[in-house]
């Protein structure tokens, strides 16, 4: 009973140097700006990403809105910048919900 112990704390023991050396590798193959986090702070790391994401979500709906804004008023015989902006207060939101009709960008008829 004791050689067949003895010879399992060896199996197991090789094994454990066996995961080790193969990690050590992996870990000396990782490029040298790598960050290495211990587990114990991967929830709050977790968190970290969870708000980036939030906020590059939250960016791509502004740059989405910017970019519709964009395509409307993209029509070199329209109304002054003062004008846009006087109407871009005044109406943007109802504009947003227009359906976009075809190729005509020119701005609704209020403001002009």
């Amino acid at each position: 009973m004791g050689e067949a112990m003895s010879a399992l704390r060896d199996t197991v023991t090789n094994r454990a140097e066996n995961a080790k050396e193969k990690i050590g590798y992996h870990i000396r193959d990782l490029p040298n700006d790598t960050v290495l986090l211990a587990p114990e702070t991967w929830a709050g790391e977790e968190q970290e990403i969870a708000t980036a994401s939030e906020e590059a979500n939250r960016l791509q709906e502004q740059l989405f809105l910017l970019e519709k804004l964009e395509r409307h008023f993209d029509n070199p015989s329209g109304p002054n910048l003062l004008e846009v902006l006087a109407a871009l207060r005044d109406q943007g939101r109802l504009w947003l919900d227009l359906p976009e009709t075809g190729p005509d960008l020119s701005p609704p008829s209020q403001v002009f």
